[in-house]
């Protein structure tokens, strides 16, 4: 399966910088234009390098900021697409990249 999506870990000594790592590429996806202005002008991107091309695009990123915590993880992402949808697309209607294309059935 050829998808666009991926997961990673990071994993370091305390101290190295990956929470900072984390604010700033969050930054970099960032809905606010302001904060996103910010980082891409610290960043210093070449145009071409593959970094540019995956955060200066137009393209909308649907993010999900989970924690760590002791609570149902599939409750605490229904919670937080929910919460994403409210706040980015509720006003223009849900993408339909987002919308199920699978009918639903009556179990019977």
């Amino acid at each position: 399966m050829n998808t666009n999506q991926s997961g990673f870990t990071l994993t370091g000594p305390y101290g190295t910088g990956k929470s900072s790592l984390a604010l700033f590429l969050q930054a970099l996806i960032n809905g606010n234009a302001k904060i996103k202005k910010l980082a891409i002008n610290k960043s210093k991107f070449n145009s071409k390098s593959h970094f540019a091309k995956l955060f200066l695009t137009k393209n909308k990123w649907f993010v999900l900021k989970i924690v760590g915590s002791k609570s149902d993880p599939i409750e605490a992402f229904a919670e937080h697409i929910s919460q994403n949808i409210k706040q980015n697309w509720i006003s223009k209607g849900i993408p339909p990249s987002l919308k199920t294309k699978i009918k639903p059935t009556v179990a019977g």
